[in-house]
């Protein structure tokens, strides 16, 4: 904890420029978002905000970071020439309108919303370009708000209570026990890749290295969890972040600063920054929600 501490210190003398997505403007009071292209050419990630309004969901909180690659150079950062955001973008725009076209369960309108918008001719078209995504959807109902949280991929969820993580998505890549063996009953991992290349085990799109969506999978983990007055922050991130800091760290960072810095940009800034000093070369996005007054 000592280090953390020192580290928040050391991080507001360094200046860098966080932005807010357009789509988020509304939640200004309740939302901290730091994104930095960091070594990359170009910014890939994107974050996302919206209240849905009409149809059963009306005034469910949708939140959501997706993190875009190129399939030619994935992790490769000596060469991003092309641009492998155009999966990401899709997801801003068109996810929302394909989760209200949905019926069910929660968990099985969040699947059905993924593997139709993994169909879609935009995304096949595309077909050298994928995505990675951390959604939550809080919806409200009998005064009760329940977190409705889906991940493809290794951006992750985490959940704090009472200044510990009280949740976190598992990220879903080659290494994972349960995605290992699934893999290896069609494919190969190699170099802790899905046949020697993708370093995540589920994405949307990719279509160029598994045209029949045999391996490369878009059916997200999901989980619910009902949010009480001890959840105080909710935390969505790309893996430029969480390849260097554990989602542990993550809320212990939020914990110690959370009394003094009262800005939630700057909270989540903290979060990214700590990634940074460790070396983090990948785009960071860090998407940061208050659920309670502190």
């Amino acid at each position: 904890m000592n280090k953390i501490i020192i580290f928040t210190l050391v991080c507001n003398t360094v200046s860098l420029v966080y932005a807010s997505e357009h789509s988020c403007i509304e939640f200004s009071k309740k939302i901290g978002i730091f994104s930095d292209v960091n070594e990359r050419n170009r910014y890939e990630d994107r974050s996302f905000c919206t209240t849905i309004k009409g149809g059963d969901l009306d005034g469910s909180e949708l939140y959501a970071v997706y993190d875009g690659h190129f399939c030619h150079r994935i992790n490769n950062q000596d060469d991003d020439s092309n641009d492998g955001s155009v999966i990401a973008q899709f997801l801003v725009d068109q996810f929302p309108i394909y989760l209200s076209k949905t019926s069910g369960t929660m968990k099985e309108r969040m699947v059905a919303a993924c593997k139709n918008i993994d169909n879609d001719e935009f995304v096949k078209k595309h077909k050298d370009c994928g995505a990675t995504a951390a959604i939550v959807l809080i919806t409200k109902n009998n005064h009760k708000r329940v977190a409705c949280c889906a991940h493809v991929g290794d951006p992750r969820i985490v959940l704090e209570k009472n200044g510990k993580v009280d949740f976190a998505t598992n990220d879903q890549v080659p290494t994972r026990a349960d995605e290992y063996i699934r893999i290896k009953a069609k494919g190969i991992v190699f170099n802790n890749r899905v046949n020697g290349f993708l370093s995540v085990s589920r994405a949307f799109g990719d279509y160029v290295l598994d045209s029949d969506k045999k391996i490369i999978l878009v059916e997200p983990d999901y989980e619910e969890i009902e949010l009480t007055p001890e959840h105080t922050f909710l935390v969505l991130a790309t893996n430029g972040l969480w390849r260097m800091v554990s989602s542990e760290e993550a809320v212990s960072i939020l914990n110690a600063q959370r009394e003094s810095v009262k800005d939630l940009n700057e909270l989540a800034k903290m979060v990214g920054m700590f990634a940074k000093t460790r070396n983090s070369g990948d785009n960071i996005t860090v998407l940061l929600v208050k659920l309670r007054s502190i």
